[in-house]
């Protein structure tokens, strides 16, 4: 099956992007229990904010049913 995963059509905009901004401040705490799960899990600090990044981006632009079983199926294989 093909990768039937497109970005959405969206209007043209001719004006400057507007930027968003999120900060989130951990205490050394939640730090250090970050990064000892991720290092338990196998992942980089790294791996956790790129992924963050790709969830953005996903609830940005969901995908369409077809394309959401396409990805499960080779997920599952």
């Amino acid at each position: 099956m093909k990768d039937t995963y497109v970005f959405s059509a969206r209007f043209k905009d001719t004006e400057w992007p507007k930027t968003r901004r999120t900060e989130v401040l951990f205490t050394k705490e939640e730090s250090a229990q970050i990064q000892t799960a991720s290092k338990i899990s196998g992942f980089t600090l790294t791996h956790l904010a790129h992924a963050a990044l790709a969830m953005v981006v996903i609830a940005s632009n969901p995908p369409n049913p077809a394309s959401s079983s396409h990805f499960e199926q080779r997920i599952s294989s």
